[in-house]
């Protein structure tokens, strides 16, 4: 099936993407994170008015999207949300494994969720309690009025698994996503290597046509303006605000007040957007001229803040 979009995040002017912790309990295989995951320290903890307090002084309404490492392993997690949705519009992703979800289900207003990520993963939930656990908190969530959307990812070694997954949970009601693997298998790079009955699974269960962007290197937006680093950033655990999550140097620190001053759109000065869906919402059309662009890299490549 292929979904209506109402998943867009250009329905939100402003949106910030919020690394809150690189810690987790699943150990996956596939792991895009596998570097970073439960290999760096934890992250800095504030009471969930403090964090609220630092969304506020940005002077912006945000959709904050959380992600991680597992966002519910984040003390006071669920407080946390209660604060920032008194403001602000939320996304999780969440592999759900955490007991927290009951809590969240009935103290959180649902009409301040754009979006529960939920990440079912096989080879960790194969296990039938596992798996039902997962499907159980899916329903919870539904029926207390979240939108949920349940994500998977294509590994090549178990593609027809994820498959037969993605079918029981459309035939269960709940909707589903599948993303490309990114990595390396056997030896050949995903997702370009992707058969086309595999590329059109995918398409299959898709919101739009990044995915298959990605897989065909299409998802390049060099020289057209972008607003990573003034409508969209992306926040690390320590608080560091970078443009995006492909050009990742330092701009400034949310939890110090430290908020980019200075905010416009720059051209992208990379021949592959690696912030995928995000890199999608906040592209323009204007093209930028040689000049701009040989500018940008420059200013780009100076910046040392901190140093």
């Amino acid at each position: 099936m292929e979904t209506d979009n109402k998943y867009n995040l250009k329905k939100f002017p402003y949106r910030i993407n919020w690394e809150i912790t690189q810690q987790c309990n699943f150990n996956c295989s596939y792991c895009s994170n596998a570097a970073t995951v439960n290999k760096t320290p934890p992250p800095l903890v504030y009471a969930p008015i403090q964090l609220s307090e630092f969304f506020l002084r940005t002077g912006r309404n945000w959709l904050i999207l959380i992600t991680g490492g597992e966002p519910f392993l984040y003390p006071n997690f669920v407080d946390v949300c209660h604060e920032l949705s008194k403001n602000h519009h939320l996304q999780i992703t969440t592999n759900l494994s955490s007991s927290k979800i009951f809590e969240f289900a009935e103290k959180i207003n649902p009409d301040k969720i754009f979006n529960i990520n939920a990440s079912y993963h096989h080879e960790i939930r194969a296990d039938n309690d596992l798996h039902q656990d997962f499907l159980k908190k899916c329903i919870i969530l539904k029926d207390n009025g979240f939108p949920i959307l349940v994500n998977l990812i294509a590994h090549p070694s178990f593609i027809n698994t994820v498959k037969t997954d993605a079918e029981y949970f459309t035939k269960l009601g709940l909707e589903c996503i599948i993303f490309g693997f990114r990595g390396t298998y056997k030896n050949k790079t995903y997702p370009q290597a992707y058969k086309n009955s595999e590329l059109d699974l995918i398409k299959s269960f898709s919101q739009d046509d990044t995915e298959i962007k990605i897989a065909l290197n299409k998802l390049n937006f060099y020289g057209y303006y972008c607003d990573a680093g003034n409508r969209y950033f992306g926040l690390k655990q320590n608080g560091d605000l970078i443009r995006c999550f492909t050009l990742s140097k330092k701009i400034g620190n949310l939890f110090t007040g430290d908020f980019p001053k200075k905010l416009e759109s720059h051209p992208c000065i990379s021949h592959q957007c690696t912030d995928c869906y995000n890199g999608v919402a906040s592209i323009t059309n204007k093209k930028a001229s040689f000049f701009s662009i040989y500018r940008e890299k420059k200013r780009y490549n100076k910046l040392n803040y901190g140093e």
